[in-house]
C-alpha cells in the first residue's frame, strides 16, 4: 500500500475550519498553526481571493416618471394571512426598466363590474435619473425573457369581500383573474 502524495500548502489552506481544528487535535497541538509546525517542510500561506470584488455604484436614484408596461403576460395569486398576494409579470420595450409597481385604481376597491383593478407601471431609464455618469443609451431590445419584469401587491381581505376578480392593465391590454365566492 502506497502512501498518498502530500497535499500542497495551498490545498491545506483551503480545508474547512473544522477540518483544520481536527488536524490540530490529532497532532496533539493547541492551535492549527502549531499543527502546521509539526509537518516538516510544509509552509502555510494564507491566500486571499484571486480576484478582487467589484465595487458597483449604489443605485440611489429617484424615479421621476413611470410608464405602463407593454403588456401583462401573466398573473398569479396566493393566500396571505389577511387577503391575497397578487404577482404580475409584464413585458417592457427594452432592458433596464426598473422599479415596477402595481398601482391600485379606486383605492383598491372593486369597480362597477366587481373587479379590483391595478395599473402595471415601471420606470424607463431614459426618463429617469440614470445612475451612471454617461447618458442612457438603450442597447438592443433583448429577448422577451430579458424584458420580463415583475411587480407584487398585497390585497387585504376587506378589499376582496365584494370583488368578482382582479384585473391588471398594461398599455397593450389587461389580464384578469376571476375570484370564486368563498374560495
Amino acid at each position: 500500500m502506497t502512501a498518498a502524495a502530500p497535499r500542497s500548502a495551498r490545498h491545506r489552506a483551503a480545508l474547512p475550519a473544522a477540518a483544520l481544528g481536527a488536524l490540530a487535535l490529532l497532532a496533539g497541538c493547541e492551535t492549527v498553526g502549531d499543527a502546521w509546525d509539526e509537518a516538516p517542510g510544509v509552509e502555510l500561506s494564507v491566500f486571499g481571493p484571486s480576484v478582487e470584488e467589484e465595487t458597483k455604484p449604489a443605485f440611489n436614484y429617484e424615479v421621476k416618471e413611470r410608464r405602463p408596461v407593454l403588456n401583462v403576460q401573466r398573473l398569479e395569486i396566493g393566500r396571505t394571512h389577511d387577503g391575497v398576494a397578487l404577482t404580475a409579470f409584464g413585458l417592457v420595450p427594452h432592458q433596464d426598466w426598473f422599479s415596477p409597481l402595481l398601482v391600485a385604481r379606486r383605492d383598491g376597491l372593486p369597480g362597477p363590474d366587481g373587479f379590483v383593478e391595478y395599473d402595471f407601471v415601471a420606470a424607463p431609464p431614459e426618463l429617469n435619473q440614470w445612475p451612471y455618469a454617461e447618458p442612457y443609451e438603450p442597447g438592443p431590445a433583448g429577448d422577451p425573457s430579458q424584458r420580463l419584469i415583475r411587480a407584487d401587491a398585497e390585497i387585504p381581505a376587506a378589499n376582496l369581500s365584494l370583488a368578482a376578480g382582479l384585473r391588471v392593465h398594461g398599455s397593450g391590454g389587461a389580464r384578469a383573474i376571476r375570484l370564486t365566492p368563498g374560495g
